[in-house]
């Protein structure tokens, strides 16, 4: 298929960018956000192809992270390219956090968005598909992705972050686990 191309931006709008392709044709894609692309300026952008019955549409990405997040969102029930575009315009650190404290209310923001389509986010959307350099470097994002990692609940994370109040990732790191072993012990009483 089509992995990505190369060219110069035509023009930029809105989730649409045409790309003209060595000055001989030229491409229209759609994609999360066109304001990050600059008017006649040179880009590799990775795509996607999906066929539906009205015909192909291609979709441009900035990287081969944003397209899997694109893929990822699209496997989950109701939510197809155009309404996972509304998605992957909104800012990835709310949608994290929105994903991970189960805040339904902070998705039903996204143009599209109802409420059983917010609760199948939250449910379905693994937190390791958001490209990570968009969340941020936040330090509670890297501990919860380190914990999450480790196998632990999001329920029980939350509350371990609540009580770590540390100012460095290992810190942190080591506080959570205190907190999570101390719960492991009680629960098991």
């Amino acid at each position: 298929m089509l992995e990505s191309i190369y060219g110069k931006i035509e023009s930029a709008d809105g989730q649409e960018i045409v790309v003209s392709i060595e000055n001989s044709w030229s491409l229209k894609l759609l994609c999360p956000n066109a304001s990050i692309y600059t008017l006649n300026e040179s880009y590799q952008i990775v795509t996607e192809l999906i066929w539906k019955d009205q015909g192909p549409s291609l979709f441009g990405f900035s990287s081969k992270e944003e397209r899997a997040f694109f893929r990822s969102l699209l496997k989950i029930a109701s939510i197809g390219p155009k309404l996972a575009l509304c998605i992957m315009n909104h800012p990835r650190q709310k949608l994290f956090e929105s994903c991970r404290t189960q805040n339904a209310a902070e998705l039903l923001g996204i143009s599209g968005i109802g409420k059983k389509t917010a609760q199948r986010l939250i449910s379905e959307i693994e937190i390791k598909d958001i490209p990570q350099e968009s969340l941020g470097s936040s330090l509670s994002s890297q501990l919860f992705s380190a914990l999450e990692n480790f196998g632990f609940s999001r329920q029980m994370i939350e509350k371990a972050l609540a009580q770590t109040q540390a100012q460095d990732f290992s810190q942190g790191l080591k506080e959570a686990l205190k907190y999570l072993r101390g719960a492991h012990a009680s629960a098991r009483e």
